[in-house]
């Protein structure tokens, strides 16, 4: 690795990196009409790895709002099961949660967390703010509310939504805590140092910022937070992950997918073997999920 004095560091401001991924090959990657990806840098005080040169987060969001993510929206076994594990996550404040009234997620997707959230608080109001038509369409059929910018919340969540974005400090600044309650939550799940194991330089890859737990420590004294929770999950099956990417299993249970769209409209079982492949319910100091709570 090459040490490197560029810029500094957008969680504690250090000024020493060591460059971890380089794009040797110059290959084509996410964002490159703004800013040419060569390297993803890591700063050596607070281990808080990122893309370089650095974006924007107006970038980031002008990229998604021009740019439809979700090609396709619906849910499935595989995101209810996550779903139920994020809420398993928030179970320490369940006497808290009940007497709140109104949950917000960032970034929804398919509403699976704010479906499964709802189904244990019934009497919470749910709310979305997502950028993304196709997903907004789809989160209304659901009786999902979207944001309203007129009301402060009791819980704003974001699950990997902010490894999208450049500066996580401004994110959180400006787009949770002026809608937040005083006695509210942040809850937020990032990968942890998927740059390890994901091909970074391409055109699919857009993540720019990589998490260690003791960055969510200096944010939340950066904007007078506290860190009420913080844990590493994730215990990966890699035979099962070898089995269902191999070519031959997929064509094999490709007839089995076909009819459940016919009959049911949806799949199951490739799903849940998806699912089965990460237990993010297990502690895991070497795993691939980090989740925290912070509050005021």
């Amino acid at each position: 690795m090459n040490k490197s004095i560029i810029n500094n560091c957008p969680i504690c401001g250090h000024s020493e990196y060591v460059v971890i991924k380089e794009n040797k090959n110059n290959e084509k990657s996410y964002l490159d009409q703004v800013s040419k990806f060569i390297n993803i840098l890591e700063c050596t005080n607070c281990q808080f790895a990122y893309r370089f040169p650095i974006l924007s987060n107006d970038n980031v969001l002008s990229n998604y709002e021009e740019n439809p993510y979700w090609s396709e929206v619906s849910t499935n076994i595989y995101y209810n099961k996550r779903a139920e594990s994020r809420v398993l996550f928030l179970s320490d404040y369940d006497n808290l949660i009940s007497n709140y009234e109104n949950v917000l997620e960032i970034g929804s997707f398919n509403g699976a967390f704010l479906e499964v959230f709802k189904s244990k608080f019934k009497n919470i109001k749910t709310y979305s703010l997502e950028t993304d038509n196709n997903a907004i369409k789809y989160l209304q059929s659901k009786g999902i509310k979207s944001f309203d910018p007129n009301i402060k919340y009791n819980i704003i969540s974001a699950f990997h939504v902010i490894e999208h974005y450049p500066n996580p400090i401004e994110f959180i600044e400006e787009t949770i805590l002026p809608y937040l309650e005083n006695d509210g939550l942040i809850v937020l799940e990032v990968p942890f140092r998927d740059y390890e194991t994901k091909k970074c330089f391409s055109e699919g890859f857009h993540h720019v910022s990589f998490y260690s737990p003791q960055n969510f420590e200096i944010i939340a004294t950066k904007l007078g937070l506290k860190v009420l929770k913080l844990n590493i999950y994730g215990k990966t099956n890699f035979k099962l992950r070898s089995l269902i990417n191999n070519k031959i299993f997929r064509l094999c249970i490709r007839p089995l997918s076909i009819f459940e769209k016919i009959i049911f409209q949806k799949n199951y079982v490739m799903p849940y073997l998806q699912y089965l492949t990460l237990n993010d319910k297990q502690l895991n100091e070497q795993g691939s999920i980090l989740r925290v709570v912070l509050s005021k």
